[in-house]
């Protein structure tokens, strides 16, 4: 078993984009078309956030059942000329952990959005199931280290 995300997005040809960014720090992205379909899943898998692309998903009537599910961060991007700061205080209001513009290109966007995970465990100072520097990845649940594309399952300790 591997780490996943979840994407909120109806928009097929930005979501395939995210698919090979997300891959590329091995992290599957699962998506959905709409708010209840991701409630769904997450009531039956476990990803390490979810991203809700905030112009093409009508998220706000959804987000408190949203949280109700998960404690994951759960991160809105929108196009900048988009940007609401009424939209931004309800959806934080209302369980969103950030909502944020949208970066100029993808690989960028990922970054942020580790960045800003990395940021909200260590706020909350929950248990992190994962690290991230430069090209290593720690994923602490699975015990599996990734350097660059190359996996490596830790043994279970011995007692």
């Amino acid at each position: 078993m591997g780490l996943k995300c979840l994407a909120i997005d109806s928009n097929l040809d930005i979501a395939s984009t995210y698919v090979k960014e997300w891959a590329e720090r091995n992290i599957t992205m699962e998506r959905v078309d709409t708010m209840p379909e991701a409630i769904q899943k997450l009531l039956h898998n476990e990803y390490i956030f979810v991203g809700i692309n905030g112009e093409a998903t009508d998220f706000m009537p959804f987000l408190l059942e949203m949280r109700s599910v998960t404690n994951i961060p759960i991160i809105i991007a929108v196009d900048i000329n988009n940007f609401d700061a009424d939209k931004q205080v309800a959806a934080l209001r209302n369980g969103a952990d950030i909502y944020a513009p949208w970066h100029s290109t993808p690989s960028g966007n990922v970054s942020a959005v580790l960045a800003q995970i990395e940021r909200i465990n260590t706020t909350n100072k929950a248990p992190q199931q994962f690290y991230f520097h430069n090209e290593l990845l720690l994923a602490v649940a699975y015990r599996t280290v990734y350097v660059g594309t190359k996996k490596s399952v830790l043994n279970t300790p011995r007692v």
